[in-house]
């Protein structure tokens, strides 16, 4: 399994085993069905705030790129708009996020791209260049994480934040790693 530097648990649909998560955006299940992927190439942390090991709570901004399948029709839409293309959205699926552990959530949001819109459609070289709609997306939250500070002031604390999508099962929709290498 290939993780991305400080990715190490992203939720349940992610520890897939490496079988069940294919470079393909919608792989074919056992059964018939097709789960699409939508991929996490980058997770950033601008920032980490607000650590209170009494309440057992962090506050930080985090940045999730995500990449899923476009459609003919969502490419189609893409390549009409021409040299403008700052009110594409997708014509189906838009991710939206649920952080399991946040007390509290300022803000979980797509962030503005290069086109003036919240969504592009890339070529992505680690897929085969496939065409695959991107959102960057924002959060701003405070999470619950129990502190181990047994060797306070010398501990250490793995802070994390289970992500999946809402509304979706992983039969459905689940997430898949890709790194900038091309590993999945």
């Amino acid at each position: 399994r290939h993780w991305l530097p400080g990715m190490s648990e992203i939720g349940s649909e992610v520890k897939k085993s490496e079988k069940n998560v294919s470079a393909d955006p919608h792989p074919t299940e056992e059964k018939g069905r097709k789960a699409e992927n939508v991929f996490v190439k980058y997770v950033y942390i601008p920032y980490i705030s607000n650590i209170d090991t009494s309440a057992q709570t962090f506050s930080l901004r985090v940045d999730y790129d995500l990449f899923w399948r476009a459609t003919d029709e969502d490419i189609k839409k893409w390549e009409g708009l021409g040299l403008d293309r700052s009110g594409y959205e997708p014509v189906g699926y838009k991710p939206r996020l649920v952080l399991q552990n946040a007390s509290s959530m300022d803000k979980c949001d797509p962030v503005m791209q290069e086109n003036g819109g919240m969504y592009t459609i890339q070529k992505v070289k680690e897929l085969g260049n496939k065409q695959m709609n991107f959102v960057r997306m924002e959060v701003r939250a405070t999470f619950i994480e129990a502190f181990n500070t047994d060797n306070f002031p010398f501990d250490t604390q793995q802070l994390v934040i289970p992500l999946c999508l809402s509304f979706q099962t992983a039969d459905v929709r689940r997430f898949a790693p890709i790194s900038p290498d091309g590993d999945i």
